[in-house]
């Protein structure tokens, strides 16, 4: 499953920029993607080091991933609405 969602992430970043585009795509495809990882476990050990429970993950870990997706989400709209716009559905 992870191949068929690395291909078609690939995919997606390869076909929609323009060609003077893509190697920026990629790279900051996969410099957001090993940031995000990054963070995620950042904010993980610094929550589970707060709490001092080591077994679980608190509810504030999974908002936190939640804010984060939602700010991410609103701050790269205008971006996704100028792509969307160069691409013809027809």
């Amino acid at each position: 499953m992870e191949l068929i969602k690395g291909a078609s992430q690939g995919v997606v970043v390869m076909s929609y920029p323009l060609e003077s585009e893509r190697a920026v795509t990629f790279a900051m495809q996969w410099s957001l993607l090993n940031i995000g990882a990054a963070l995620g476990g950042l904010i993980t050990l610094i929550q589970t080091l707060k709490s001092g429970n080591a077994e679980a993950v608190g509810t504030g870990t999974y908002v936190a991933f939640i804010v984060i997706v939602l700010v991410s989400l609103f701050s790269c709209r205008s971006r996704i609405q100028e792509i969307s716009s160069c691409v013809d559905f027809s």
